[in-house]
């Protein structure tokens, strides 16, 4: 049976126990979830540099308008 992955995921920079980095670096590093978009979430806005030079595909600043959470999503999924 083949693995399922989701079309697109938010990851936050702080975690509980790890940094969302080195999870975002782990999953670009496999074949099966490369090409899998990540967002980068963070409350400090000037990381916006760091996670796109990280090569993040996108990122949020928390808090963040619903409206602008809705946009990213439909830039990402269902692209074709």
């Amino acid at each position: 049976m083949a693995e399922s992955f989701p079309d697109l995921l938010f990851l936050d920079i702080r975690l509980s126990g790890s940094d969302g980095r080195t999870i975002f670096r782990q999953l670009k590093s496999q074949e099966a979830t490369h090409r899998l978009p990540i967002i980068m979430l963070s409350a400090h806005k000037d990381t916006r540099q760091m996670v796109r030079e990280a090569g993040a595909d996108d990122f949020l600043a928390k808090p963040f308008e619903r409206e602008d959470l809705l946009a990213l999503t439909a830039k990402y999924v269902g692209r074709g």
